[in-house]
C-alpha cells in the first residue's frame, strides 16, 4: 500500500496547489470561517490541507495531518456536491490512507457522484479499479470507457492507460501503435513521468511515429531528469554507445549511477563493465557483486569471470563454479555453457562428463554458440549411452530452471 498511498499523496498535493490564490494566501481562520459558512471550496481545501499537512503548501506549515478533521471536511464538501470532495473520500476508502477502513463499495459511489459530474480524476479513478480489479469485478471495457471519458477531459494519467490500452490491444479494441502514440504524447507533455519515457522509445523504435533519434533522447532525457530510472538506464547506455549523440563516457556513467541508486541491477552491471574496460577491477568487482546479489544473472556470470580470472580478487574456482550455478538455474546460457565446461575439465568439482554434456544442451538450446564445440567433443569421449543418459540429465535441470525476472520492469528490482 506505500506506492499506492504515494499516488494518493501526488494526487492530493497537486489539487491543493490548484486552489484559486484567494484561498492560499488566505489567512487559515478566514478559510475556516468560508468553510463553517458552507463554502464547498474552502471546505474542500481545508480537507485537503488536513489530509497531507499543510507543508506541502507555501505558507501553510502550520497545519498538520489530521485525519479526522481531513474527513469532517470532506464530507461536508462531498455531501454538498463537491466533485473533488467526493473523488478524495473514495480514495481513503480504497487506499487504507488515515483512519478510514477500506471499503471499495463505499468508495466506488462516492466516486460515481463525482464521475456523474465529469470530473477526470474520479474517471482515472475508476478506470483504475476495474482495470485492476480492486474492489470491484474486474472489467477492461468499463476500464477503457471511464479512461476514454477521462482523457477526453485532458487527465494525463487516463492519457497514459490510454496509451497501454491500445498498445497492447486491451478493453476490445485491436493493437494500435499510432492510437497509443498519439495518447502517450498527449500525456508526455503533461509530463507524465511513463509516458515521457515511453514517448521516448515510441521514437527510438519507431512505434506508431517515424523513428527519430534526437527526440528519442529529448525524451528520455525529460523522464530521466525527473527520476525516471528506466529513462536514466536507456540514456547511460545512448551516452556510452554514442547512438544519436556523441559517446560521452561521464554522461554515460552519470545517467547509470543513478539507475543504479534506484537498484537497477542491469545499470549495476554496465557499470561493471565500463570499469572492467577500464581496469578499475575494484571497482567492477563491487558492481557486479551488487547486481548479483539483486538477482541479476548476467552480475552472476560477470562475478564467475572476475573469480575465474583473478579480477579485482584473489582466484577463485570454487566461488566462480558456484555463480556459474546461480546464474545457469536461471536460465543464463553462457552460464550454462561455463558450468558444462567446469564439468568437463573439473574445476573445483569432479569431472562428470554426462552434467557437462547436460548443461551444454541447455547452453546450445539458449543460443550459445560455442556449447556446439563441447557437445562434439564430448560425442567423441562418451558411449551413445552415457550421451542418452545425459540427454535426459538435461531435460530434468531445464525442468528446474527459475526464469530470470524481468529487470526492464522496476516492480522487480
Amino acid at each position: 500500500m506505500a506506492i499506492y498511498s504515494l499516488y494518493l499523496s501526488v494526487l492530493f498535493a497537486s489539487a491543493v496547489g490548484a486552489q484559486p490564490a484567494s484561498l492560499n494566501t488566505l489567512p487559515l481562520g478566514q478559510v475556516t470561517a468560508l468553510a463553517e459558512n458552507g463554502n464547498v471550496a474552502a471546505e474542500t481545501y481545508l480537507g485537503k490541507l488536513y489530509a497531507l499537512g499543510g507543508g506541502l503548501v507555501p505558507g501553510r506549515n502550520e497545519v498538520l495531518n489530521d485525519n479526522t478533521a481531513a474527513l469532517l471536511w470532506l464530507n461536508k464538501a462531498a455531501a454538498a456536491g463537491g466533485a473533488e470532495a467526493q473523488t478524495m473520500l473514495g480514495q481513503y476508502y480504497l487506499s487504507y490512507y488515515g483512519p478510514v477502513q477500506r471499503n471499495p463499495e463505499t468508495a466506488r459511489l462516492w466516486l460515481d457522484k463525482a464521475a456523474q459530474q465529469n470530473y477526470a480524476p474520479a474517471l482515472t479513478e475508476l478506470g483504475r479499479m476495474y482495470k485492476q480489479a480492486d474492489g470491484v469485478t474486474g472489467d477492461s471495457v468499463k476500464a477503457l470507457s471511464y479512461y476514454h471519458r477521462a482523457g477526453e477531459l485532458g487527465d494525463a494519467q487516463a492519457e497514459y492507460e490510454l496509451s497501454l490500452f491500445y498498445g497492447n490491444g486491451q478493453g476490445g479494441v485491436e493493437t494500435d501503435a499510432v492510437a497509443a502514440y498519439r495518447w502517450t504524447e498527449k500525456a508526455a507533455r503533461q509530463h507524465q513521468l511513463q509516458a515521457e519515457n515511453d514517448l521516448g522509445y515510441d521514437y527510438m523504435w519507431g512505434r506508431g511515429t517515424a523513428a527519430d533519434a534526437k527526440k528519442a533522447v529529448f525524451w528520455l532525457t525529460e523522464a530521466a531528469s525527473a527520476g525516471e530510472p528506466r529513462a536514466q538506464y536507456d540514456l547511460g547506455e545512448i551516452y556510452a554507445a554514442g547512438n544519436a549523440v556523441p559517446k560521452d563516457k561521464t554522461k554515460a556513467r552519470y545517467w547509470l549511477e543513478k539507475s543504479a541508486i534506484a537498484r537497477n541491477p542491469r545499470a549495476m552491471s554496465q557499470l561493471g563493465n565500463m570499469d572492467l574496460y577500464d581496469k578499475d577491477y575494484a571497482s567492477a568487482l563491487q558492481w557486479y557483486q551488487k547486481a548479483a546479489n539483486a538477482g541479476s544473472a548476467d552480475g552472476q556470470h560477470n562475478m564467475t569471470v572476475m573469480y575465474a580470472g583473478g579480477f579485482g580478487v584473489t582466484q577463485d574456482w570454487a566461488q566462480a563454479f558456484s555463480w556459474a550455478q546461480k546464474a545457469a538455474r536461471q536460465g543464463f546460457a553462457e552460464s550454462q555453457i561455463d558450468l558444462a565446461w567446469f564439468y568437463h575439465n573439473g574445476r573445483s568439482v569432479t569431472p562428470d562428463m554426462k552434467m557437462s554434456y547436460a548443461w551444454a544442451l541447455l547452453a546450445q538450446a539458449g543460443g550459445d554458440a560455442r556449447a556446439d564445440e563441447l557437445l562434439a567433443k564430448l560425442h567423441d569421449e562418451m558411449t551413445p549411452e552415457d550421451v542418452a543418459a545425459a540427454t535426459n540429465t538435461a531435460d530434468a535441470l531445464a525442468a528446474t530452471i527459475t526464469p530470470e525476472k524481468d529487470w526492464s520492469n522496476p516492480n522487480n528490482w
